[in-house]
């Protein structure tokens, strides 16, 4: 994706343009049009690394209310954020231990880098045994939960993972934990 990107950006900047349209598009449905009409070179270029690093970070699925990143050399799913990185869960969530794509099998193996960032109305997380690593600011700001357990199958937790979540009176940390990243549970 990187060198995809890399030559977007070099052959656009060759030309002088008034505006562009850009259609974010996934499995033929088209999820947002956007027309940018640039003064300057310079705010081309930021609207430009802006637009395709967001791009990058799009989720590959959505199913029961939950986002995944999809990896199919492993048949593994990662769950992410949606649309807006922050704010995308709210309530009660559980993460299965499987989900189907496409009439394939997917293993729910990360809760992944700023998957729950910012959900302050998020009330209560159940993570299954299938997940083996939660990511980087993963429930960053998530400070309705009052309650977390973190299960045997967890190796590894990301910094600043539950930065925020000042309300949690209750923690059970899996038996599994080789890793916990600076300020995982911070605030």
């Amino acid at each position: 994706a990187g060198a995809i990107r890399g030559s977007i950006l070099a052959g656009i900047e060759k030309y002088y343009l008034n505006s562009i349209s850009l259609t974010l598009m996934y499995n033929s449905q088209n999820f947002t049009t956007m027309k940018i009409f640039f003064t300057s070179q310079r705010f081309f270029l930021l609207i430009s690394v802006l637009l395709f690093s967001a791009i990058a970070n799009a989720y590959d699925t959505l199913v029961d209310g939950i986002y995944y990143n999809l990896y199919e050399n492993t048949k593994t799913a990662e769950v992410t954020y949606g649309e807006d990185q922050s704010g995308s869960y709210t309530g009660s969530i559980s993460v299965p231990t499987v989900i189907m794509y496409n009439n394939k099998v997917y293993a729910v193996t990360a809760i992944g880098d700023n998957a729950f960032f910012y959900c302050g109305t998020l009330s209560e997380i159940k993570i299954p045994e299938s997940v083996t690593t939660i990511g980087n600011y993963a429930f960053y700001g998530c400070s309705g939960l009052t309650s977390l357990v973190i299960p045997n199958s967890v190796t590894s937790i990301g910094s600043s993972a539950f930065y925020g979540c000042g309300n949690v009176a209750s923690l059970v940390l899996g038996s599994g934990l080789t890793s916990i990243d600076s300020y995982a549970f911070q605030g």
